[in-house]
């Protein structure tokens, strides 16, 4: 339990280093996360972003857990779901409510986009 608590904590510090240097924004982690079950990041006004580390690229399945947590902890907060997954030797993917990009054509929390790196 602690090398993953430790795994999850060194990963959202680096989550808050890379948005402060390539959007500016100053977040931190929100330590009370495991406690009252809250998003993990707090800072980034109107977001509630869920981080998660995986050695492999995670299945559909558990995608879609991890979805759906970041979609009821958004809620929650009324605020936009973002999930940040980093997986070795791959990168960061987001993920973001499809209606973000297109609210014309997706209804809000039913499709979600992913952003990968190249």
């Amino acid at each position: 339990m602690t090398n993953s608590r430790a795994k999850g904590a060194a990963v959202e510090r680096e989550f808050c280093a890379m948005v402060a240097t390539h959007l500016g924004v100053s977040c931190q982690r929100n330590l009370e996360q495991s406690r009252s079950g809250g998003h993990d990041i707090t800072g980034l006004d109107g977001w509630a972003p869920e981080i998660k580390a995986r050695a492999e690229q995670p299945p559909r399945g558990a995608l879609l857990n991890m979805w759906a947590q970041t979609l009821e902890q958004a809620n929650a907060i009324k605020a936009r779901p973002v999930l940040a997954v980093k997986v070795n030797r791959k990168g960061w993917t987001f993920y973001i409510d499809a209606a973000e990009l297109r609210p014309d054509i997706w209804q809000p929390c039913k499709s979600w986009v992913a952003i990968e790196p190249e």
